[in-house]
């Protein structure tokens, strides 16, 4: 996502909160997932992404704390992220898309550690700025 966000500025402005949050919730987004990834979903009933909101937005949970001791509304903006409500947009985009950072993060890493090729890709031209 830092990668990412200073690719973006050299071209964009991008406030300091939207960047914070933009990196605050690519780390979190998947905190409320379960072992087994998404089949705990099926069986629990629960999407992952409900126990996350729950998570960061819980005054109890260290998580949230942690964050309001950074920026009172910093939880409030992640959950945002999370719920697609976020603006700027760009920023729920780069962390939940069909090409966001965790996807294109996770696809290399599995291409490399398995050596199956669906997962290659030219990562430095994704991330190279237009003319």
């Amino acid at each position: 996502m830092t990668r990412t966000l200073n690719l973006l500025s050299a071209r964009y402005e991008i406030p300091f909160s939207a960047r914070v949050t933009a990196r605050v919730a690519a780390l979190l987004h998947d905190i409320g997932h379960g072992p087994f990834s998404h089949v705990i979903e099926k069986i629990l009933g629960v999407h992952h992404e409900l126990w996350t909101q729950r998570i960061v937005a819980d005054e109890n949970t260290e998580v949230n704390q942690r964050l309001r001791s950074f920026d009172p509304d910093l939880p409030e903006h992640v959950v945002q992220v999370i719920r697609h409500e976020y603006q700027p947009t760009y920023v729920t985009q780069l962390v939940s898309s069909q090409l966001d950072c965790d996807r294109m993060d996770y696809l290399l890493r599995d291409s490399l550690m398995t050596g199956a090729k669906y997962g290659n890709f030219d990562l430095e031209w994704i991330c190279t700025p237009w003319k």
